[in-house]
């Protein structure tokens, strides 16, 4: 009889972080709202509320791409991991952990946009999940968690 311990299916890690990252790309989006600025008359009206918009698009934007780019690199990932074990599992959701933050980092920054602190705290996260894509892939290969054809060119 196999036992078989938690963090070892790498099939449902993944589906995990497409999950979460499915999540919270989708409530980036819900973020956005159109603020009401009283009576719109004409074109003219429309777009400078469009304008005023602007910066809350640019910033959705800017966050919509950064997670598509750590999602892209974390799937990528596990297209050379064969293996896991626990403590992968614990990076990734750790690194998972500051995934849904984004969202929030994302609002703060949004609605605070001209304040120092707000751009202090959106940076931060998008580091983090740097340093923790670095390390989930640095433990996957020290732990010889790689398919032998990428670990040889490593």
């Amino acid at each position: 009889m196999t036992t078989t311990f938690a963090g070892h299916d790498l099939q449902r890690t993944k589906a995990l972080a497409d999950g979460v990252f499915s999540i919270a790309m989708t409530i980036l989006v819900l973020e956005l709202s159109i603020p009401f600025f009283g009576s719109v008359h004409n074109e003219g009206d429309l777009w400078i509320i469009l304008l005023q918009v602007a910066p809350r698009l640019l910033v959705y934007f800017m966050s919509f791409i950064t997670l598509g780019i750590f999602w892209t690199c974390h799937s990528l990932q596990y297209t050379f991991i064969t293996e896991s074990g626990r403590h992968l599992n614990w990076i990734s959701i750790f690194f998972l952990m500051f995934v849904v933050l984004v969202p929030f980092s994302t609002a703060f920054l949004t609605g605070y946009i001209t304040f120092k602190l707000a751009i202090g705290h959106y940076w931060p996260n998008i580091l983090i999940l740097g340093i923790f894509t670095y390390v989930h892939w640095q433990y996957a290969c020290k732990s010889g968690f790689i398919s032998h054809e990428i670990s040889k060119k490593s």
